[in-house]
């Protein structure tokens, strides 16, 4: 245990380091009930950063998994290797298959689990399911990735064949590098109060840098910017065309592993919704498994950018939150609540 922030409206959370298979040691967030006992377990990976130098109940995510908490599940959230807290070296989507699949086994063997885990989350948070998934960790039960895709050449880093620059550019820019930034300069000894300071820093000279060089550098790959920050960016140009480098994250090509149902939400606004639709029509039709493609459903909704799914609208027949539908969910999967999701 590295640290504990107890308890907020009934839940309890505790911060622990997470050995992976090759002894990289991944921060975790574990939101538990008030009650002792056995839970089914929530997972959540990310990349952007739960929390620095605040509580377990912080706005955004920290809350987020309190609500599973408070309806009788484990709340599992883990930086993912390479960021904020956790130890490593961060490439982003490769790593998330067996840091995924180890995660989801440590959840499922704690004393505080019933062994039955799912995990949740929307963008690159989804992405870390579907890594997981192709993995078929045998304790995984379902996953809810939400705005997210499972082709990460076509429509993620290339579109129709051609870089997505701007995408590529201020993905980097905007989550990982000021990251990556902070990190480098307190392994040089710079204490970190100073270097979140010149992280911002670097991220407010880089909004600047984007728009007024950046997007006129030829060629893409002298950018000299992202080299010792986000080495993993000159990857994705070094691979133009789908080679074997993109076919080993590629979902759409492996949905005979993928054997978990999928609760996938999405929104027509959504940068990613091409994504979302491609990933029900392969889970229904290609997953390995009878529970798996007659699980799948997909949700989405009429407006809405990115990681703004929201409310979903039907009508006069009334509202239902995206997170209460992700409940029910849940719930008729891992604790075999018949509540119409049949």
């Amino acid at each position: 245990q590295l640290a504990s922030d107890t308890n907020r409206g009934g839940v309890t959370c505790e911060t622990v380091g997470v050995p992976m298979r090759d002894g990289t040691m991944l921060s975790t967030d574990v939101y538990k009930p008030a009650l002792t006992g056995r839970y089914p377990v929530i997972l959540l990976r990310t990349p952007y950063g739960l929390r620095l130098g605040q509580g377990c109940f912080a706005a955004g995510l920290g809350e987020g998994m309190a609500f599973w908490a408070r309806h009788g599940y484990v709340g599992v959230a883990q930086d993912s290797r390479g960021t904020f807290r956790s130890e490593g070296v961060f490439r982003p989507i490769i790593q998330e298959q067996n840091d995924g699949y180890d995660a989801i086994e440590w959840a499922a063997d704690q004393p505080w689990s019933n062994g039955k885990v799912a995990m949740t989350g929307s963008s690159y948070m989804g992405v870390t399911q579907w890594q997981a998934a192709l993995k078929t960790p045998p304790h995984l039960v379902a996953i809810a990735p939400g705005q997210t895709a499972t082709d990460y050449h076509d429509h993620w880093t290339y579109v129709n064949g051609v870089f997505d620059l701007w995408f590529g550019q201020s993905w980097v820019l905007a989550f990982f590098s000021p990251d990556a930034y902070r990190r480098n300069q307190i392994a040089q000894g710079i204490d970190p109060e100073s270097a979140r300071r010149n992280s911002d820093a670097y991220l407010v000279e880089g909004e600047q840098l984007i728009s007024r060089d950046w997007i006129s550098q030829v060629p893409l790959a002298d950018l000299p910017d992202f080299r010792t920050l986000a080495p993993y960016y000159y990857e994705w140009l070094e691979h133009p065309n789908y080679d074997e480098f993109w076919a080993e994250v590629d979902v759409e090509s492996q949905w005979d592993k993928v054997n978990v149902p999928a609760l996938i939400t999405g929104a027509w606004g959504d940068l990613f919704h091409i994504g979302s639709i491609r990933s029900f029509q392969g889970m229904q039709t290609q997953s390995s498994s009878e529970a798996s493609r007659k699980g799948t459903m997909l949700v989405m909704t009429g407006g809405g950018g990115h990681g703004r799914e929201g409310v979903l609208s039907f009508g006069n027949v009334g509202d239902q939150n995206i997170r209460e539908l992700q409940l029910r969910f849940y719930d008729y999967h891992l604790k075999g609540i018949r509540n119409g999701l049949d």
